[in-house]
């Protein structure tokens, strides 16, 4: 079932049952409107609580492998095993610590 479908039916069935009766039959579209918006709202916020712990993550492994290069100890076979990096997201970090060392 819809979405749509789905918070008509739920109106609809609480009118019949007496809950929040009056309020639904005069405000019946602003209710419909508010319930479908709320859902989207939380499937928002889930999303983004999910991009945020990809971007956390993200920028956990960086750090660990820039911790690694720094260190001197490690190859980079060593470093993309640990991490999970391509050669080239490797580099890039190697070109930022370079340029942070010349600056």
């Amino acid at each position: 079932m819809s979405l749509d479908k789905a918070v008509e039916r739920a109106i609809t069935e609480c009118i019949r049952e007496g809950i929040l009766a009056e309020f639904l039959k005069k405000n019946r579209a602003e209710a419909k409107k508010m319930s479908i918006y709320e859902y989207d709202e939380e499937r928002h916020m889930r999303q983004t609580r999910e991009e945020g712990m990809e971007d956390g993550m993200e920028d956990g492994i960086s750090q660990a492998a820039a911790n690694m290069l720094k260190m001197r100890e490690f190859t980079d076979e060593q470093i993309k095993a640990v991490t999970g990096l391509k050669q080239q997201q490797l580099n890039e970090l190697k070109k930022e610590q370079a340029g942070l060392v010349q600056k």
